[in-house]
């Protein structure tokens, strides 16, 4: 049995937020059913050829069925009413007020289906002088001082990151409070609605670097820079490319002498420049030079393997084909190639392994492929039915 099994979601959400929540309960073993307009979401045109088939679609839709629905046609809305009568969860994360438009907002929702869970994922949440304004990824980060907190340590503009952590992040914490309010749910038989900001979200990931120089909440914490300092520093390695280096983490006096050793420089241990930790920080840029003799005779993975079985905290900086080609993650079968008509499409796995609940991932359904399927075995509707619906151009 999959985790989620018996939990019905229908999803009305576009690009990342959105359906990386609902991915994540698909991998769960939810039964999701994603809604879309005519023409299909935006994240389907996105970095492509127009094809409704792109790379960034498939990384976020895998596992769920797909419907098309014309909501601005009214049969098209009663047959969504009536998929939300029969589901245990709604997920979506449109612009702010849109759902108020086609007044599915959760306050007429819940009237019909009182046991709804209603997740909303929003850039600056349902409350507050923001709550209007229309957000993205980097806007949220924005918001959330990561930016600030990104680029070349007191000197010139707060830099963008390089991942998208606001989505990816509010779909994280919108799916964990999803299953939490299922679970109250079974055991109370009530619903609930969800409120996700990205701004808040974002926030989650400053706790620590905001307290690093004892400002927290009272000064501006500093960019981070590309390292704290050697040997908590990035060493450049052969052949010298872009991405070319390894970052280490020294943490204690233990990790020094045991990195000293590894790399046979025993001298760096008795230099008076470098025999505490505080006359490392001093002479941080000496130090960086020392080392990076090292690593510039090795590449990073030559580097990290050798450092890394010595019990000293280190990592190659990876980049986006590496992650690919990388044998420790092919070993845990978290990189899934699958083919669609001649096609090989890469995808990322799951980021968590349950021993007793396994879910294959799936291609992302074509736009509409169980549109039919859903009517006949969900809402139990006869042909007839059916074609009406279809000729009207309410379902496609």
């Amino acid at each position: 049995m999959k985790a989620l099994d018996g939990m019905r979601v229908i999803e009305l959400s576009q690009y990342e937020a959105g359906p990386s929540c609902c991915q994540l309960l698909a991998w769960l073993g939810a039964e999701v059913i994603k809604v879309e307009q005519p023409g299909g979401e935006p994240g389907r045109h996105v970095l492509g050829d127009g094809s409704y088939n792109e790379q960034y679609f498939y990384n976020y839709n895998s596992n769920k069925k797909n419907i098309v629905i014309d909501l601005k046609n009214k049969k098209g809305k009663e047959v969504l009413l009536k998929l939300i009568n029969g589901a245990d969860v709604i997920v979506e994360n449109l612009g702010p007020g849109i759902m108020e438009q086609y007044d599915l907002d959760y306050e007429n929702i819940v009237k019909q289906n009182p046991e709804i869970i209603y997740a909303r994922i929003k850039g600056f949440g349902l409350s507050g002088p923001l709550s209007n304004y229309k957000s993205f990824d980097p806007l949220a980060q924005a918001a959330a001082a990561l930016f600030s907190l990104t680029g070349e340590v007191d000197r010139g503009k707060p830099m963008r990151s390089g991942g998208t952590f606001a989505d990816t992040s509010a779909g994280m914490m919108a799916a964990l409070a999803v299953t939490a309010a299922f679970v109250q749910k079974l055991q109370n038989n009530i619903g609930q609605h969800i409120e996700i900001s990205m701004q808040e979200t974002s926030l989650q990931f400053i706790k620590t670097v905001g307290v690093l120089e004892g400002q927290w909440g009272t000064g501006v914490t500093n960019r981070r820079g590309s390292g704290a300092g050697a040997p908590n520093d990035m060493f450049a390695c052969q052949p010298g490319g872009l991405n070319d280096y390894i970052y280490m983490l020294i943490g204690n006096s233990q990790m020094w002498d045991l990195l000293c050793t590894t790399i046979n420089r025993i001298d760096l241990l008795t230099d008076s420049k470098f025999m505490t930790n505080d006359l490392r920080k001093r002479n941080s840029d000496l130090l960086h030079v020392e080392l990076e003799k090292w690593t510039l005779q090795k590449d990073k993975f030559e580097a990290m393997n050798i450092l890394g079985k010595a019990g000293i905290p280190c990592s190659a900086i990876y980049d986006t084909k590496d992650i690919f080609n990388d044998k420790h993650l092919q070993e845990r079968k978290f990189i899934k190639r699958l083919d669609k008509d001649g096609k090989q499409y890469d995808l990322l796995g799951q980021p968590f392994k349950l021993s007793k609940s396994e879910v294959d991932i799936e291609l992302a359904s074509e736009l509409g492929e169980q549109s039919k399927e859903i009517l006949r075995d969900i809402l139990k509707l006869d042909e007839n039915d059916i074609n009406d619906l279809l000729s009207s151009k309410a379902i496609q």
